[in-house]
């Protein structure tokens, strides 16, 4: 598997909200009118506003977002390396390398 699915970055963000209970605590707090106000479902919203908040945890602590979310999606080191690797890949032949 080259990617996590979608069931795996589910149990990643569940991980990071586990982690921090005051992002839990914010995201909890996510009403119906707000994601109707954004078109969009509750549970979307809540899913897009724990991405944020974990790419903003990412960045405040000079860690890359995509690896963070990686590695809280793996459930081996393994399973991350092989995440990592086919990503570097990726980048590598997106710029010619």
């Amino acid at each position: 598997m080259n990617k996590p699915s979608a069931d795996q970055l589910a149990e990643g963000r569940e991980r990071f909200l586990a982690a921090h209970p005051e992002v839990r605590a914010k995201i909890d707090a996510l009403s119906n009118a707000e994601a109707e106000a954004m078109s969009t479902t509750l549970e979307k919203h809540r899913e897009q506003e724990t991405t944020r908040e974990i790419e903003k945890y990412a960045r405040g602590n000079d860690i890359d977002p995509v690896e963070l979310m990686f590695s809280l999606a793996a459930d081996t080191a393994e399973e991350f390396a092989q995440w990592s690797e086919a990503r570097e890949k990726a980048i590598k032949a997106a710029l010619g390398l």
